[in-house]
């Protein structure tokens, strides 16, 4: 049976085997994969079982705005991460929930999918990680204090949230990174990987037991170099800047190179380089000398499209729309 990516409208897409020809992403080693990818969209759904834990890592980048149902993990209990771009979900009994990056929640998943929307242009990666209640049970007796929360959330056998969204902090991100990263066979990665799921699981319990977990401490260094990050950034708006490069280049994690520039500034480093490269594109779309495709380019854009997509939702018009400006002499 040809495995499907089921939408809400009651659609679907064909998925394959396997990831996309030339796929350069994520991998979780050892996972069974499948996939869908065109000039515009991509899916690739990571999935790696065993018979006490599941890790399932999806990756999701659409054109348009997408609307989906996201099959449940192999057990009925697991943390949703997301690893990049806010994630909107929705469970029939509780409603909608908001991830925000680098956040967890803890899911009584009792085999009901999740509703998910996905927002035009951005890529999304979740990973959800599933244990049988043995594991669960065992993790829980050195958090009595949660103990009768997740008791009462198996007890009532349906779908809900058992814990809000919260910070997962950075040893438990250090730690997803390092299992994405893991560089073992499949048949060592069976027992690598469940000793990553418990303590990831005794991480995003002791995360949920902290009262202020988003408290980041940085030192005069570490400030003087995101004011250096900012400063690069509103100098070169044109380009696409990887998170990875940005913090190799100054020396520091990058999941604390995220939350530092957002704790200083307000915004994340991607919001904050949007900012600047449409409102240098709007300048350049005013000049006679350029057209769209020439400024699409510049900004570091593959396909124009995307661009016009992404100038349009930030000023609320396409470039086409812009008055040229005469260009004063020189």
């Amino acid at each position: 049976m040809q495995p499907i990516f089921k939408l809400q409208d009651g659609g679907n897409i064909p998925l394959s085997v396997g990831l996309p020809p030339g796929y350069r992403g994520i991998i979780l080693h050892g996972a069974e994969s499948v996939s869908f990818q065109n000039s515009s969209d991509l899916i690739v759904q990571q999935n790696f079982q065993r018979a006490d834990f599941a890790i399932r890592l999806g990756i999701y980048k659409f054109f348009r705005v997408v609307r989906s149902i996201l099959e449940p993990p192999a057990f009925s209990t697991g943390a949703t991460l997301t690893l990049k771009q806010d994630f909107e979900g929705g469970i029939e009994e509780n409603g909608d929930f908001l991830l925000h990056a680098d956040h967890f929640s803890f899911i009584q998943y009792a085999g009901t999918s999740l509703m998910a929307e996905f927002k035009e242009g951005r890529e999304y990666r979740i990973l959800d990680i599933s244990c049988s209640s043995q594991i669960m049970r065992d993790t829980l007796l050195h958090f009595p204090d949660q103990k009768d929360l997740f008791e009462k959330a198996n007890r009532q056998k349906q779908t809900s949230v058992i814990t809000a969204p919260r910070f997962a902090g950075f040893q438990a991100l250090g730690l997803v990174d390092t299992l994405l990263k893991s560089p073992f066979e499949p048949i060592v990665n069976e027992i690598y990987f469940e000793y990553k799921v418990r303590e990831s699981l005794i991480l995003f319990l002791s995360a949920n037991t902290r009262r202020n977990t988003t408290e980041v401490v940085f030192t005069e260094k570490e400030e003087d170099m995101i004011f250096e990050l900012k400063k690069r950034l509103e100098t070169d708006p044109t380009g696409k800047l990887r998170i990875t490069d940005l913090a190799r280049d100054f020396g520091m994690n990058a999941m604390k190179l995220k939350i530092l520039f957002k704790k200083l500034f307000d915004s994340t480093i991607f919001q904050f380089h949007l900012e600047h490269r449409m409102q240098e594109a709007l300048r350049l779309l005013k000049d006679p000398r350029y057209n769209t495709k020439m400024v699409s380019s510049i900004m570091g854009y593959k396909r124009v499209t995307t661009f016009i997509t992404q100038f349009r939702k930030y000023h609320g018009f396409a470039p086409g729309d812009i008055k040229i400006q005469e260009q004063p002499p020189d």
